[in-house]
């Protein structure tokens, strides 16, 4: 931590030992009494950063396959959202300068964190059963079942998008986040590392629906290649281009199924080409169908060293 976030922190904690202990807090909010029974902001910003650990931790879970907790994230999304709305309302209510004006920076930057957090755990539920989905759908891909695939991903694809919607949102308060306006180094660091999953999360969805995007466009050329026959030479350039540009390294807990998927169409692709070099056997496609994902690297991606 720099010494201007140190100094910062500071100056934070003064302002709420001093704010809150103080007759003036009578004047940025008003009827005391009847909020006597309100949490304070120190208690509505370590919430704010409760949340987002909590989000974190299922979101991470979501990313390596492992269910999450959905009834519990659908009642914690609500309340990080009050959260959210009771520190912004607080801030609002709250001078900008002085002491109070690094208070209500705080409290505006804890609001961030919960309504991102809120973000996160609508999402995290529908992510995981998208990626469920998914996986089967890439396994169909693997084995030449293109229409299975196509099917399959459709399904899932409502649950990833709706999603990447939240997942989105969450990621654009978070990146906007001033993170040394946070009371504590671990508070900043759960902030970190909930934009580094959020935007993971978002990332795996992308490249997924890359993937399907070109299997849906080059449907008639995979079946081919499946077949053993050979789609026109346009055709197979063009998918040839487009699997170049993906990166299943970006599909996250998919990236192996992605990777093993595109090892296949590939090595039919390389198979038809061998066909058409001169004294090469017709039957040379075939054969190069019935040894699926092995010896290739899929789109630039090492796949493990241990078979199906």
């Amino acid at each position: 931590m720099t010494r201007k976030h140190q100094w910062r922190r500071v100056l934070l904690w003064a302002a709420i030992l001093t704010l809150l202990s103080s007759p003036f807090l009578a004047t940025f909010i008003p009827h005391r009494e009847a909020r006597s029974k309100e949490l304070s902001p120190s208690e509505l910003m370590a919430k704010a950063a409760i949340y987002a650990n909590k989000s974190l931790v299922e979101l991470n879970k979501a990313l390596v396959l492992d269910k999450p907790d959905a009834e519990s994230l659908a009642l914690d999304s609500v309340a990080a959202r009050d959260v959210s709305r009771a520190l912004a309302e607080r801030a609002a209510n709250t001078p900008d300068s002085g002491l109070a004006g690094f208070l209500r920076k705080a409290m505006l930057a804890y609001a961030d964190l919960a309504n991102a957090s809120s973000y996160t755990m609508l999402a995290t539920p529908r992510l995981y059963e998208g990626l469920i989905e998914v996986q089967k759908a890439l396994i169909a891909l693997k084995e030449c079942k293109v229409d299975k695939y196509l099917e399959l991903y459709e399904k899932a694809r409502t649950k990833l998008l709706e999603a990447d919607k939240p997942l989105l949102e969450a990621l654009s308060l978070l990146v906007s986040l001033n993170e040394s306006y946070l009371l504590s180094p671990v508070h900043e660091e759960i902030a970190e590392n909930l934009t580094t999953s959020v935007a993971a999360a978002a990332k795996t969805i992308e490249e997924l629906e890359r993937l399907y995007n070109i299997v849906q466009s080059y449907q008639d050329a995979i079946e081919k290649l499946c077949q053993g026959q050979k789609p026109s030479p346009s055709r197979l350039q063009g998918l040839a281009s487009s699997i170049s540009k993906l990166n299943p390294g970006n599909a996250g807990p998919l990236g192996y199924e992605e990777a093993e998927a595109l090892s296949h169409i590939l090595s039919l692709m390389k198979g038809q080409a061998q066909c058409n070099k001169p004294g090469t056997s017709s039957g040379s496609g075939t054969s190069s169908a019935g040894s699926r994902g092995r010896g290739g690297s899929g789109a630039g991606y090492g796949e493990p060293s241990s078979d199906d």
